[in-house]
């Protein structure tokens, strides 16, 4: 009996020793991945999934912080405080703005950054840094085949606040304007838009509505999981769809990736 008594005992105790571990490991949180190294300046975050878009952020390691991560002003910044003006040039050369920085701050132009208006909508051709108080003719490609005359605002141009697709940005870096057309045609096709100068307008336009806006919104609610320290260093994402990379984004100031996230995020969309 003293053995059964025993060995009822220590049952019992073995069970209620499983039962406490159990829940102080429910209670204990699961300890932080460690970052994927991407580079010898960047590292990976835990993907974030959104259906069928997966979004990894990257950061900055020790390395890749810039010693003084200088503050620049967007294209979109420029606009609401009226601190940009945009013409086309007098030979009417379609490639190319003519763009002034009136900030006192350099001025920052993202490839693929939508701007509406002129006599063709175009899009930003390449990654441009004009410095405070200057003017500088900006490379463009038109977004805009059907259109070669003024519009309803005449010569003046505005920000449409979107950036292109990560394929558009593609056709606009490593090809020309045809190839830009084309994929513009491509697109408006696949989402059955249509209109009478086969414009970028409507896409752009769509990247600020509500259904994008409420997607932004589960995104921005993941972001906001990740660590202080590594969101501090966030510099851009690998985007994938389907598991297949589509897109990768990396800035060098986690400073101006934070102003240009939301714009990243409604094109990845």
């Amino acid at each position: 009996m003293c053995h059964a008594f025993a060995l009822i005992s220590l049952t019992s105790l073995f069970a209620v020793a499983c039962q406490q571990a159990t829940a102080e490991q429910a209670a204990k949180p699961e300890p932080k991945p460690e970052p994927t190294q991407f580079s010898d300046r960047a590292a990976l975050l835990r993907p974030i999934q959104l259906e069928s878009l997966t979004l990894t952020p990257i950061v900055a390691t020790a390395a890749g912080l810039p010693e003084e991560d200088v503050d620049v002003v967007t294209l979109d910044e420029a606009f609401s405080k009226k601190l940009v003006a945009i013409k086309e040039k007098e030979d009417e050369t379609v490639n190319q703005l003519t763009l002034t920085n009136k900030s006192d701050k350099p001025m920052f132009l993202l490839a693929g950054e939508v701007i509406l208006g002129g006599k063709q909508d175009r899009i930003i051709g390449q990654n441009t840094i004009i410095a405070a108080n200057q003017t500088h003719v900006v490379p463009v490609f038109c977004v805009e085949h059907g259109r070669w005359t003024e519009g309803d605002t005449g010569r003046v141009f505005a920000s449409s606040g979107a950036l292109a697709h990560g394929r558009l940005r593609a056709q606009a870096s490593f090809n020309g304007q045809s190839e830009v057309w084309a994929e513009v045609s491509k697109k408006n096709a696949s989402l059955a838009i249509k209109n009478g100068t086969d414009t970028y307008r409507d896409i752009a336009t769509k990247q600020t509505e509500l259904g994008y806006r409420e997607k932004v919104k589960e995104i921005d609610a993941a972001i906001a999981k990740v660590a202080p320290a590594d969101r501090a260093n966030m510099i851009g994402f690998v985007v994938a769809l389907n598991g297949k990379i589509a897109t990768i984004d990396m800035f060098n100031s986690p400073r101006l990736y934070r102003k240009l996230e939301t714009k990243l995020v409604r094109s990845y969309l």
